[in-house]
């Protein structure tokens, strides 16, 4: 399945309501067109890194993608101290709920629903760096998943991502924020 494939079912996965859904051709870099459902209200450009992007711009079901690229990471261990600082709080059972997959350059994505609007923060830094080791996608942004090559469901299921209540939800953002490694 190639990349826009992956980008429009990630956006299909948001799960609105049927009456956002609407058919959409596009032509593909290869001349052909192909028919997409699209939820809500997508522009879909062409840029250099992927064939395809697709950007969000309704309220997206509140998904939460939190984005854990270790690349960014110099001591190479923020996805095991966020782990360990979510159970530390207590916070393991909600970790265990959600969705998990594994990111071609060796990062993670956290898939949840909340209870509220997040929107693309950038949330933990290494010091000195510009570049987030995590940091949010949700509203207005979008994320590449699972089954695009190089991209790995480790557990749960796309089609059923969960509902955190707002204690659980905010207890891993307040772990993300709190690995921060910028002064």
């Amino acid at each position: 399945m190639n990349t826009l494939i992956s980008i429009l079912l990630a956006l299909h996965l948001l799960a609105l309501p049927a009456p956002l859904a609407k058919q959409i051709e596009l032509v593909t870099l290869g001349g052909g067109t192909t028919t997409f459902t699209v939820i809500g209200s997508t522009n879909v450009n062409c840029v250099s890194t992927f064939p395809c992007s697709a950007s969000y711009t309704a309220t997206a079901g509140n998904l939460v993608c939190v984005d854990v690229d270790t690349k960014h990471d110099s001591q190479g261990t923020v996805f095991q101290e966020l782990c360990a600082l979510i159970q530390e709080w207590g916070y393991a059972e909600a970790l265990e709920k959600c969705v998990m997959e594994r990111t071609p350059s060796g990062g993670w994505h956290i898939l949840f629903r909340a209870p509220f609007v997040v929107g693309c923060e950038k949330l933990c830094r290494d010091k000195g760096k510009t570049e987030a080791m995590i940091e949010t996608k949700g509203e207005g942004g979008y994320f590449v998943c699972a089954p695009t090559p190089g991209w790995e469901l480790k557990h749960g299921s796309l089609t059923e991502i969960p509902t955190l209540n707002e204690t659980e939800a905010n207890a891993i953002l307040a772990a993300c924020w709190a690995l921060d490694r910028n002064e």
